[in-house]
């Protein structure tokens, strides 16, 4: 428990500047987007979520990338040795498997939706050859939270009519790559860049 309140606490203090670099990006991008204000706050709040996945991970920036890879490829050997940091790491993904399928008829798909996590992680992994461990616990671990979620999210749709009918899920896969594309321009470019600059020197 100490050590998820670690996270907690480290990850919000560090996104206060990916939100209000993010705020304005889905402004501009808000007329583009079918659904109006509601599904621009549902963006917005998935990107926020990933940004934080980002801080949480440690994954590089454009001032510290270096190509240092450090790896476990063994399965099955950190998550026995560690039980709390394979549960962060399943619970990290529960969200994403949450929220896609109440945006993205797609990933009502539970095929498409077990992809989609484990290419989420696959790119923290791959990532993490410049700032950290690359491990294959994670990446079964990271895509096993990721279909938690989505079964969580099965649950609600199925046994809730007002839910399903509240998410329609009718986003396109242009709204879905300007997610990912705005958290990786503001996570790995602006905000390090413009952190340092503000006063005390505010760090993504």
């Amino acid at each position: 428990m100490d050590t998820l309140r670690f996270f907690l606490s480290y990850a919000s203090s560090r996104l206060l500047l990916p939100a209000a670099l993010l705020l304005p990006v889905f402004l501009l991008l808000r007329p583009r987007i079918p659904g109006g204000w509601g599904r621009t706050s549902a963006y917005y709040g998935l990107a926020l979520y990933l940004s934080a996945v980002w801080i949480v991970c440690g994954l590089p920036d454009c001032r510290n990338a270096c190509f240092e890879p450090r790896l476990n490829l063994v399965p099955f050997v950190r998550m026995w040795a560690s039980p709390a940091e394979a549960a962060l790491n399943i619970l990290l993904f529960v969200p994403y498997g949450f929220v896609l399928p109440l945006l993205w008829k797609k990933f009502r798909d539970g095929r498409k939706m077990l992809a989609a996590g484990f290419f989420l992680s696959l790119f923290i992994e791959l990532a993490e050859l410049f700032s950290g461990v690359t491990d294959a616990d994670d990446l079964i671990l990271n895509t096993l939270g990721a279909w938690i979620g989505y079964l969580l999210a099965c649950v609600l749709l199925l046994g809730s009519r007002r839910a399903s009918d509240a998410m329609p899920g009718d986003g396109g896969a242009a709204d879905r790559w300007a997610v990912y594309g705005a958290v990786f321009l503001v996570m790995f470019f602006l905000s390090p860049l413009i952190g340092p600059l503000l006063p005390g020197g505010i760090r993504s």
